[in-house]
């Protein structure tokens, strides 16, 4: 129990600085599918009036233009397991419906590097278009002490569209480019560099009783290339406590991979089951588009190796294995179990229940299941879960790879840091 304790300490905590400083910057976008990118957990921010005006009074003006505080400050507070507390600036700059721009530069006190991300982007109108949306985001954040400093530092380019067509729902395509480069810091700022690029298409409806959205994408550089296939859809019931049934599918496919398996440099493309940080081999690292936000990336803590992350099987479970270098399918269902609307933007429980297939090179297929709990908190912002039952293949490898019995429920607890969603709309 002391350890279970000492778990939720040390991972609510962290979780809860980097999250404040990134909704304080980040309800500030005024678009509605507004998106940036921290160390590096995906953060979408509807900018509701309600957040709107949370904020607005402790924003410090530079400029102001009649009730606007066009150009502003705040001050920012992140932590991570490599740059430890990090201590900075939010400076904003923004006109409704037409740019914004955030800047939040940022030190370590335990790397002694900086660390930090930009965001801007520029909204306009054309005949048939209903939006185009150029945006520019950056980021730098360290993410390995031993053997010797690295950090890594990400520029991507996005080009957003949405054609005005006489349909229900709304199609959406986006070009994305990122550079990706790795410096050593104690070793004359060497660099591996690498580029990725993707391309987008989604279709969304949203109805009072259920939504839907599904999305296409390709994602490719000179040495692999990749297409896959995700489905979300909710049911609502229960309307007056805003409970609703999540499912979701994913199908990915590789369509070539050169990369031999004796190279370390990165990028190693993968299918992740969970998502989980490795086992501190800086080569292995799975997420190597660094777009997920993990405490401990490499996996130096006992206790913040566990978290999750937003990936294509979507599995809860602590384990190393289920990735997969070829296809994946995956099938995740989840369910709020019935607490008020009051309550769940503080506090939430669902039950889930995952499958997938795996198949590899050579192709083993590996077939992989898990149910169980989650209890979410401050808007699912921050979740921790509690796979109840998996199959025999998962907990050989808790027992192997881990030394998880059966009977250490709370060493198969996982946590994970995801979107903050405000759930409440303009009209409201």
């Amino acid at each position: 129990m002391k350890n279970y304790t000492t778990y939720t300490l040390k991972t609510l905590l962290p979780a809860f600085l980097l999250c404040t400083t990134l909704q304080l910057g980040f309800c500030q976008s005024n678009s509605v599918d507004g998106k940036l990118v921290s160390d590096s957990t995906t953060i979408s921010l509807n900018s509701y009036q309600t957040v709107n005006r949370s904020f607005e009074k402790m924003k410090i003006p530079l400029l102001k233009q009649g009730n606007e505080k066009r150009l502003w400050l705040l001050p920012a507070l992140a932590w991570n397991n490599y740059d430890k507390t990090q201590l900075g600036l939010i400076i904003g700059l923004e006109k409704k419906n037409k740019y914004a721009f955030l800047a939040i530069p940022m030190y370590g006190l335990g790397s002694k590097n900086l660390s930090g991300l930009i965001h801007g982007k520029y909204q306009f109108t054309s005949p048939k278009i209903k939006v185009w949306e150029l945006s520019l985001n950056a980021k730098r954040f360290s993410y390995l002490l031993f053997p010797e400093d690295l950090s890594y530092n990400r520029i991507q380019g996005k080009i957003r569209f949405v054609p005005e067509l006489s349909i229900q729902g709304e199609l959406d395509f986006t070009i994305t480019s990122h550079y990706i480069w790795q410096e050593y810091i104690l070793n004359g700022r060497q660099t591996q560099a690498f580029n990725i690029h993707e391309l987008r298409a989604s279709y969304a409806i949203e109805k009072e009783t259920y939504g839907f959205k599904t999305t296409l994408a390709a994602e490719f550089n000179n040495t692999y290339g990749q297409i896959n296939w995700t489905n979300n859809l909710k049911f609502h019931y229960l309307q007056q406590a805003e409970n609703g049934l999540y499912i979701r599918s994913f199908v990915g496919s590789f369509l070539y991979n050169i990369r031999a398996n004796s190279l370390i440099d990165p990028p190693l493309p993968i299918f992740q089951l969970g998502g989980m940080s490795n086992s501190g081999i800086y080569w292995l690292q799975k997420d190597y588009t660094f777009d997920d936000f993990y405490l401990d990336r490499n996996a130096q803590d006992n206790f913040l190796q566990r978290q999750v992350a937003n990936s294509a099987g979507g599995f809860k479970s602590v384990m190393s294995i289920g990735n997969s270098q070829l296809v994946m399918a995956s099938l995740n269902v989840r369910s709020d179990l019935l607490i008020p609307a009051r309550i769940k933007r503080w506090f939430n429980l669902q039950a889930f229940v995952n499958a997938a297939i795996s198949i590899n090179k050579g192709l083993k297929t590996s077939l992989f299941a898990e149910g169980g709990i989650s209890m979410l908190f401050l808007d699912e912002c921050i979740g921790f879960h509690l796979p109840f039952a998996t199959t025999s293949n998962i907990q050989l490898n808790q027992q192997t790879a881990y030394g998880i019995e059966r009977s250490d429920w709370t060493k198969r607890i996982s946590f994970s840091i995801d979107f903050i969603k405000l759930k409440k709309k303009i009209s409201e």
